[in-house]
Formats: C-alpha cells, sequence, structure tokens
C-alpha cells in the first residue's frame, strides 16, 4: 500500500470514528396510556387495565378492610342543622380539645366552616372509619390564628351572616334579622376590645376560603394535623375508653 493510499484510508477511517461520536440517539416515542383508578376499572376491557388491576388488587383489599374497621359508637344520629346542629357542635368541641393538645398554646375557641362537613348525619349504631372519610374527604389541616378584637368581630359576624357555622361551645351569640352576630361571648365573658383571641380553624378557611378573604395573609399557627385524622384519633380514643359519640343542642348560636 503506498503512503497515499494509507494516508487516505486513515483519513476516511478519523472521519467515520468522527461522526460516530457525534451521532445523537434519540429514543423512540410512546405514547402513555392514562387508565384512571375509579369504577370503570372494573369494566375496562384491555391488557393494561388488567394489569393495573392486579397491581392494586392487594391493596384495595387491605384498605377495604381498614375503611370498615369501627372506631366508633353513635348511640343517636348526630345531624347538620342551621344555625347550630348536633353533629356540628361535635365536630367544633373535637376541634378545639385537638386545637389545644396540639396546638401548643391556650385557643379561645375553635370553628369549622359548614360546607366542609360532607355528610348530614352520622347515622346511630357503629362508626367505621369509612364514614370518617365520607364526613371530612379533604385534606384540610387544622391551624391556629391569633386575631384582633376587630378581625375576630368580623369573623364572627360573617358566622352568623352564613345562618351560622359549627362553632365551639365557648363562643355563644344571636343571629339578628339584620345580618350579623350580637350577644357575643367566650367563656361566657363578651368580646374585649384590647384583646387579641386564638381560634383553631380549617386552612381552607384561614387562607380565605368561604369567603373569609378578610383572614387572607394573617399569620398562622400549624398543628401539622390533618382534620380528618384528628376525627379518626379522637373517635378511637373514645371507643378505646368505652365512651360513646354524641352532642347536643345548647344554644351555642340562636336566631
Amino acid at each position: 500500500m503506498t503512503f497515499r493510499n494509507a494516508s487516505w484510508l486513515c483519513g476516511l477511517t478519523l472521519l467515520i470514528s468522527v461522526s460516530a461520536c457525534n451521532r445523537h440517539f434519540v429514543p423512540e416515542q410512546v405514547a402513555p396510556q392514562r387508565i384512571e383508578i375509579d369504577a370503570t376499572l372494573d369494566s375496562a376491557r384491555s391488557a393494561s387495565a388488567e394489569r393495573v388491576r392486579q397491581i392494586i388488587a392487594p391493596y384495595q383489599a387491605e384498605l377495604g378492610q381498614s375503611m370498615e374497621e369501627i372506631i366508633g359508637r353513635v348511640p343517636q344520629e348526630l345531624t347538620k342543622g342551621s344555625p347550630e346542629g348536633t353533629l356540628g357542635n361535635w365536630l367544633a368541641d373535637l376541634l378545639y380539645a385537638e386545637a389545644v393538645r396540639y396546638g401548643g398554646r391556650s385557643v379561645d375557641f375553635a370553628i369549622q366552616n359548614a360546607g366542609g362537613i360532607r355528610i348530614n348525619s352520622l347515622p346511630a349504631g357503629e362508626l367505621p372509619v369509612r364514614t370518617v372519610y365520607e364526613l371530612m374527604p379533604f385534606d384540610n389541616e387544622l391551624v391556629l390564628m391569633e386575631l384582633d378584637y376587630a378581625t375576630t368581630r368580623k369573623l364572627i359576624d360573617h358566622l352568623a351572616d352564613e345562618g351560622g357555622w359549627p362553632v365551639s361551645r365557648q363562643l355563644r351569640f344571636r343571629i339578628t334579622p339584620e345580618g350579623g352576630a350580637a350577644d357575643i361571648t367566650l367563656a361566657g365573658k363578651p368580646l374585649s376590645s384590647d384583646r387579641h383571641y386564638v381560634v383553631a380553624l380549617p386552612d381552607y378557611v384561614a387562607e380565605g376560603g368561604s369567603d373569609s378573604d378578610f383572614l387572607v395573609g394573617k399569620p398562622q399557627i400549624e398543628t401539622g394535623k390533618f382534620i380528618r385524622d384528628l376525627i379518626l384519633l379522637h373517635a378511637r380514643e373514645a371507643y378505646e375508653q368505652g365512651r360513646t359519640i354524641s352532642a347536643e343542642l345548647d344554644g351555642r348560636i340562636r336566631q
């Protein structure tokens, strides 16, 4: 082989090597298939749907069992009501007790927006976990807010304008015919214009939900606890101690 031919062959080899190094390999594009894990999955007829059914079957069975766990007993049906209901009273008092436990400070009262309670009643009888998820399906956290007199008064007037939200037993007021609240007391004492008050409430409300925009931007104290988890905890503890789930209408909100 002549020098010229050898040079040409070396050059060709180098060119091929460089070209190979500069090649870009593009993975094959595969369109994803979305499979909803809901009631329609049971009737879906595809290999992918069948595979998903096989994957979730053990978890579905375990979840089904846990959802039927009995965590309480309700001697008498608890119902939503306006301006006051036994279901709302029970829940608001529960939130107050858990806010005291996990808030790390004293609490003056607790509230729960009426729209956050997603069932109309807790039926008499055994209380399964499933019913608590139906009652409170949202991942709302219980938070505390320290409010000045003006904001506290505005909040209570808002509850009255809405026809009455569930409130803990520490707070009492009357809804006036013109709207707003009157005869407001906390732990039996009138509101004081030179005091701040600590309220426990869902973070949804604290961030302006249910037309509570006047609370937006005000500091929150996080408990780190979802309201649904607190209901489960509270109910389980009562059940283990032999106590039942009950509440009364006691006139905390009056028309």
